[in-house]
């Protein structure tokens, strides 16, 4: 429970290098995840490469400043990511692309459950991570699958950055979540 209580979605990351092994732990967590008949319907690219992951970085931000302001991939985070020195990928040592590899929605659901299962992992081994959804729509492009070698039946479901944090964020308040407890006639019993 801590590692859940204790994750923070990170996004200002030190240089440190993560070691590989540790990497390879954080991808046999997400391989840990629960799936449809364990189906198991993930792949996970997995970049090392700082110089790689900034170039990636900087192709999704000039892709979201051409795409037209009413298209469906146009981002409501134009204004966010408009500073000269933002980074897509927050500076991390590592991004993993989380693929699923059917177009069926369980296979999305279940490329959720491995992200969260490397995310938890990943605070438990004393790393920061962060889904970076403003790029999923940039790795959907056909021309991003040829040059990253997807498969064009794959989608990227998550893209998530790993890495050790300059600092923790701070905790943030809980909303109480709806909760209700029914009965087989789905009223809820206090009603």
């Amino acid at each position: 429970m801590e590692a859940i209580r204790n994750r923070r979605s990170v996004r200002s990351f030190t240089s440190q290098p993560v070691d590989p092994e540790l990497v390879q732990s954080l991808l046999e967590a997400a391989n840990m995840a629960p799936s449809s008949r364990n189906s198991q319907p993930w792949a996970f690219w997995t970049f090392m490469d700082a110089s790689c992951i900034r170039t990636i970085g900087q192709e999704v931000k000039a892709w979201i400043f051409h795409v037209p302001p009413d298209e469906p991939f146009a981002s409501p985070m134009r204004p966010v990511i408009s500073a000269i020195d933002y980074e897509v990928f927050y500076g991390a040592p590592v991004l993993i692309l989380v693929l699923a590899r059917s177009t069926a929605q369980e296979a999305r659901d279940a490329c959720c459950l491995a992200a969260e299962n490397l995310m938890l992992a990943a605070r438990a081994a004393g790393l920061g991570s962060s889904w970076v959804g403003i790029a999923t729509d940039w790795f959907s492009l056909p021309e991003t699958k040829r040059k990253l070698a997807i498969p064009a039946n794959y989608s990227v479901v998550v893209p998530l950055v790993v890495g050790y944090p300059d600092a923790w964020p701070t905790e943030t308040d809980r909303r109480l979540p709806e909760v209700r407890w029914c009965t087989l006639a789905n009223k809820p019993a206090d009603a």
